[in-house]
């Protein structure tokens, strides 16, 4: 038979870890919102990086477009005359 003693200090190991596994859960889940976050903004910033990639690759193919035209006509003019 356990004496009250021990009946008290399991009492209090179990209130002590059904403690322990609330904190745990409050932060899981404030880890889960926390990367969820970051994964946002990862993802969001990750876009921008893309977007502007894309930008500066066009203006540049636009203005290559542009320079050739402009030296190939330059060309065309010295041929002819």
């Amino acid at each position: 038979m356990k004496s009250n003693f021990e009946t008290e200090a399991y009492h209090s190991d179990i209130n002590t870890l059904k403690q322990d596994t609330q904190e745990f859960f409050k932060f899981k889940d404030y880890l889960n919102s926390y990367n969820k976050l970051y994964f946002n903004f990862t993802f969001y910033f990750l876009c921008l990086q893309a977007a502007v990639c894309i930008t500066i690759i066009t203006v540049g193919v636009v203005c290559s477009s542009f320079g050739t035209y402009s030296a190939l006509s330059e060309i065309i003019k010295s041929l002819r005359g």
